[in-house]
Order: C-alpha cells, then structure tokens, then sequence
C-alpha cells in the first residue's frame, strides 16, 4: 500500500509532503523490520528479539490498531467515499489541466 502511495503521489496526483509520508511509513512498516532481523541472530540462527517487540515496533503495531480497530469508525464505510473523493479531484485536475492548455 506504502508503494502505491508513493507511485500515486510522484506521478498521478505530485504531491511532495504526502510521497514523504508514503516513504517514511514504508521505511517504517516494511524496511526497518527486515532490517533489524537480519542484524539480530544469535549463535543458533534464531533471531534474538523481532523487530515488533522493540519500543518503535510496539508505536508502530499501537498506531496500526488505533488506526484500524477504530470503535468509531471503520475504514471501510469511507473506502468508496475516499475513492469517489479522490477520483474527482483527478477529474477536476484534469480539467483545471485542459483548460489551462486551450
């Protein structure tokens, strides 16, 4: 998703700050736990500790079940609402775009 994000806001939609956010939470979700399982082994070949039960894997799985075990509202009542959104900012960028060219 973090990928999609990025590709999104670099070509479809150039948005600098939100392709920020997508590498940062990429770096932060899926590159930092290999990381840190591959630098953690101990003499048998077991990892020492995963990448989750360090402090910053705990923030991140916290943050994760703040964001989708949210007893207020669930993300997927607003799915179609934010791609109904989000594809009619793309058409008005498209339009803002072919006006600017006749």
């Amino acid at each position: 998703m973090c990928a999609v994000g990025v590709l999104t806001f670099r070509y479809i939609y150039p948005n600098g700050l939100a392709e920020l956010l997508c590498w940062l939470v990429l770096i932060g979700a899926e590159v930092l736990p290999r990381l840190t399982a591959m630098t953690q082994f101990t003499e048998g070949l077991m990892p020492a500790s995963t990448f989750w039960e360090s402090p910053n894997g705990q923030r991140l799985v916290n943050l994760y079940e703040v964001a989708v075990y949210n007893e207020y509202a669930d993300a997927e009542d607003y799915l179609y609402i934010g791609a109904c959104v989000l594809l009619a900012l793309l058409f008005w960028r498209f339009v803002c775009v072919c006006r600017q060219r006749c």
